[in-house]
């Protein structure tokens, strides 16, 4: 049981480190992007909720998770909406940052399943 804790804090730790990184690619690749002011804020402003739910992963990282996809799904479609453009400009980041996210949301689940199943034979 205590190994799959360690593991499930190196992965806590994983996701961390994930975020932190595709936080400041976004900030990185704004210096290169030819964008106006509200794009850059709102792509700043993705970055900063990024930044946010790293303090919040420990406590409940699956929670953070979801609302981390459906904060990208509603800020793509809002996007597709208003500005087309920036949505097909910025569509391949948040497509790897989806895939980033539900990828750490799969492993949560099994490691939590793991943890679950090792408990329920400990204290039945």
């Amino acid at each position: 049981m205590e190994h799959q804790l360690q593991k499930l804090g190196r992965l806590i730790h994983q996701a961390k480190i994930a975020f932190v990184v595709l936080s400041i690619l976004n900030v990185a690749f704004l210096l290169f992007e030819d964008c106006v002011l509200s794009e850059k804020m709102i792509t700043v402003a993705w970055s900063g909720v990024l930044m946010i739910s790293i303090k919040s992963l420990n406590n409940s990282m699956k929670d953070i998770l979801i609302l981390l996809m459906l904060l990208l799904l509603s800020l793509n479609l809002f996007l597709l909406m208003f500005d087309i453009e920036f949505f097909i400009r910025q569509s391949f980041g948040s497509l790897i940052e989806f895939i980033t996210i539900a990828f750490f949301f799969k492993r949560v689940i099994r490691e939590e399943g793991k943890l679950q199943t090792l408990e329920s034979r400990v204290y039945p």
